[in-house]
């Protein structure tokens, strides 16, 4: 491989590795919402990190597993200072009874923002959760 190229690459692997994580809150949310297909979600917490936001989840009973051809049901997020969120990653396990899920969105909350809104997803009849920012 090329020096240059391989340069180039420790750089941004320096930079990745230097790049520590700062949480700076975590909110108890203990929502419970319908969820698309029956049952029910709850939102447990959210994490307010220097970055990013990781919204914890659980389903009970467990989503259907995808059917093929069939999109996936996807989350997104909103304040209510307008802030441009996108959904950054996120993961999910479970068994037969109950699913748990997380959902992570940059950036880091507005400084005007005073709430977040979870929308979309398995939430059932255009439901949402209302989480606010107040200390």
């Amino acid at each position: 491989m090329n020096e240059g190229v391989l340069s180039v690459l420790s750089d941004d692997f320096e930079r990745w590795l230097g790049e520590v994580p700062t949480l700076h809150r975590v909110l108890p949310v203990a929502q419970e919402r319908p969820a698309t297909e029956g049952g029910r979600l709850v939102v447990a917490s959210v994490e307010l990190w220097g970055d990013r936001i990781k919204w914890n989840l659980a389903q009970f009973p467990p989503p259907p597993r995808p059917v093929v051809g069939r999109a996936l049901p996807v989350f997104s997020m909103v304040d209510d200072a307008d802030t441009p969120y996108r959904l950054m990653g996120g993961g999910s396990g479970g068994d037969g009874r109950w699913w748990t899920q997380y959902l992570t969105f940059g950036p880091a909350p507005s400084q005007n923002a005073t709430g977040l809104r979870l929308v979309g997803g398995t939430l059932a009849d255009g439901s949402s959760v209302y989480v606010p920012l107040a200390a």
